[in-house]
């Protein structure tokens, strides 16, 4: 569990990063981002399902980055999504162009602009 085995909100995301990177690193791609890019296309139930993948990752992501003391909860939901949002491309992107790399130097990116988040 990456809440307890990690102390501080930027291990955390670090960690949790890796998770998105391993499958990367494995030639893999993240199956519910996958199914998420053609939603329409599916069963009403499988949308659900996708969907609460997403806003279940999003609400564990407002947990951890609660530390960031964001005044507003509606900021914080939003930085929690650019966070998958950031994340998801970051493995297409590095996939697509083949450079593995994009994706650590995005994550590197990612969690510099959230230590000057405010």
């Amino acid at each position: 569990n990456i809440f307890s085995a990690h102390r501080t909100w930027e291990n955390r995301i670090i960690q949790y990063a890796k998770l998105y990177e391993s499958v990367l690193r494995a030639d893999k791609l993240c199956l519910c981002g996958m199914l998420a890019a053609d939603i329409e296309s599916l069963p009403l139930l499988l949308k659900k399902e996708i969907r609460g993948f997403f806003v279940d990752n999003a609400a564990w992501l407002v947990m951890v980055l609660a530390d960031l003391k964001v005044k507003s909860s509606a900021r914080l939901k939003a930085i929690a999504w650019q966070v998958i949002s950031t994340l998801q491309g970051a493995v297409l992107m590095s996939r697509m162009l083949d450079k593995p790399d994009l994706f650590s130097s995005s994550s590197r990116e990612l969690i510099s602009q959230l230590k000057n988040t405010k």
